[in-house]
This record gives structure tokens, C-alpha cells and sequence, in this order.
């Protein structure tokens, strides 16, 4: 529902696109919801340390396959090995103990999931190619607005929702605002980088973000471990260096 926020950006290039932009778009955000709604469920059904690198994986791959059919994109052979070593380097970063035993139906829904984010950001990179940004990036977002009613169907859902709205904290409300605000820039600067360049390259990037994470979560675990707690032995540590210095290595490509 905070999604409705990007209609902030609307007087700095909001255009009517036509009817065929205009449904791509909202499509485009609606299908980035869905995707979400499947990752939860999956995360619901098995832990973290095997969902994420199974979406990791396979969201880059999905949008590679798409953004080949429908945008036409076409990477040299340099950009290839770029692509290929960040998304190895992003599974691997990101795998943890028994990331292979996984129930089916979890790793049906994970896999749903990448599916769907790839056709949302390959969709997201074609309204960018006959839209202005900032035009593009509002009808996105009211997509995902307008999605985020059917989850709000079922009953049960709205009374789980408003009962949790009533007995949670200012802080934790707080914790919450700041995060979605986060979001929010994180999807600005995302898509703008959809605009710029090359959609598959964009999202294999996002390998990089598991660095951070694996830096934050390490230093959280040396001094804040009643807060998150990082399993920091030697084969651990091994491993992550490793994937972070393929993601090194693809950047390095990119940049050839």
C-alpha cells in the first residue's frame, strides 16, 4: 500500500502512456507484489538460508531468458562471464546449511517467485524503453498499490492485520515507516538503473547486496550478538570470501 507514495514523483514527468504502456505498467508492478507474496509463502514453508539463494539463483537467469525474448537484449561475451560469475557469486554468498533440503511446495513457491520477479522487471525495463523515467516508475508503483487490495480479500487477512496494528509498539511502528522508507529508495534506485542499462545485468548485480549483507551481519554478530548472531567459522568465512571475490571479478568484467 506504501507504493502509492511514488505518486510524489508524478510532477516531474507524469505522461499518459496509452491504454497497451498503461496496462504493461500496472502489470509490471503488480506481478513485483505477487513475486514477494510467493517468496513469503516459501519462507514461510522452509528457512531462509534455503529460499534465498534458490530466488537469488534463479531470479538473474529468468530475467536473462525474458529480457532475450521480449526486450531483444543481447550481451557480448565479456558481459556473459560478468553476468555468469555474479550470480554464482550471489548463490553462493548466500547459502547456508541444508540449502538443498527443501520441501517441494517451498521450492515450487521460491521458484514462482523468481519467475515472477523477472517477468516484473523485464516488463518494468520495456515501459522504460517508451516511457519518460519518472512516468514509468509512478504507474509501476500505483500497480503495486492496486495489487495489494486482493491480498486484503480474505477476511481472516484484514483481521490478522488490524489486530497486529493495534498492539504494535510505537517503536517497532517506527522500526517499520523507516524500513518501507527504505524500500522506497531502494525501488527509485533500482529502476532507475532498469532505465540506464541493461536489465539483466542490473539484477544479476543485486548479487552484491549479499556482501553487505554478510558485512553487516558479521559486525552485528561480533558486538551486537543478542541481536543477530552470524556463524562465523573458518569454512564459513572461506566461502563467503570466495563468492565475494567472484562478484569482484564481475565487476571487473563489466567494466573491461
Amino acid at each position: 500500500l506504501f507504493s502509492i507514495f511514488g505518486v510524489v514523483f508524478a510532477p516531474f514527468g507524469l505522461v499518459w502512456p496509452g491504454t497497451a504502456q498503461f496496462a504493461v505498467s500496472l502489470v509490471s508492478g503488480a506481478l513485483f507484489l505477487f513475486g514477494l507474496y510467493a517468496l513469503y509463502v516459501a519462507l514461510k514453508r522452509g528457512e531462509a538460508s534455503r529460499i534465498i539463494p534458490i530466488v537469488g539463483g534463479f531470479t538473474p537467469l529468468s530475467v536473462s531468458l525474458l529480457a532475450y525474448l521480449l526486450v531483444g537484449e543481447r550481451l557480448n561475451q565479456y558481459q556473459i562471464a560478468a553476468f555468469l560469475l555474479l550470480v554464482l557469486g550471489g548463490v553462493f554468498i548466500s547459502l547456508g546449511r541444508g540449502t538443498m533440503k527443501l520441501a517441494p511446495r517451498g521450492l515450487l513457491m521460491a521458484v514462482t517467485a523468481a519467475v515472477l520477479f523477472g517477468l516484473s522487471y523485464t516488463l518494468i525495463k520495456i515501459v522504460f524503453i517508451y516511457q519518460p523515467f519518472f512516468s514509468g516508475f509512478v504507474w509501476t508503483r500505483v500497480g503495486s498499490f492496486l495489487a495489494a487490495f486482493l491480498l486484503l480479500i480474505p477476511r481472516e487477512t484484514r483481521q490478522a492485520i488490524m489486530q497486529n496494528v493495534r498492539t504494535v509498539g510505537l517503536k517497532t511502528g517506527g522500526l517499520f515507516v523507516f524500513n518501507k522508507f527504505l524500500g522506497g529508495v531502494i525501488a527509485l534506485l533500482l529502476n532507475y538503473a532498469f532505465f540506464l542499462g541493461s536489465v539483466t545485468l542490473v539484477n544479476a548485480l543485486q548479487g552484491v547486496q549479499y556482501v553487505f549483507l554478510f558485512l553487516f551481519t558479521a559486525l552485528l554478530s561480533r558486538y551486537s550478538p543478542r541481536i543477530l548472531h552470524e556463524e562465523l567459522t573458518r569454512p564459513v568465512l572461506v566461502q563467503k570470501l570466495f563468492a565475494t571475490l567472484l562478484i569482484a571479478l564481475g565487476f571487473g568484467l563489466l567494466y573491461h
